[in-house]
């Protein structure tokens, strides 16, 4: 080979040595893109499940709001039935001290 063949070949053979190495970091940079979008995506998934878990809480908390909002409406009618009793009761009750 020639003293400028040889040259050509050295450079090319850099050339490509240079781009072999920027093939690894892009690979390598392809690769930490990689883990991060999957652990993104796990984290992703983990919020749509908390999510969910909490969605599924309030409806549960909703009925358990509605069951005892019917019982306060329930208890609140014996009350006001209980109250109705007395009232007659102590009616009745100075009705009679009025004719003692």
């Amino acid at each position: 080979m020639t003293k400028k063949l040889r040259a050509q070949h050295n450079l090319l053979r850099e050339a490509l040595k240079d781009i072999n190495d920027e093939i690894k970091k892009l690979k390598d940079s392809k690769k930490d893109t990689e883990n991060e979008i999957a652990e993104l995506n796990g984290l992703i998934k983990e919020g749509k499940s908390e999510s969910i878990r909490l969605a599924s809480k309030i409806k549960q908390l909703g009925v358990k709001e509605k069951r005892l909002s019917l019982k306060k409406d329930s208890l609140q009618k014996n009350i006001d039935k209980l109250s109705k009793r007395i009232s007659k009761v102590k009616d009745i009750s100075n009705k009679m001290q009025d004719f003692n």
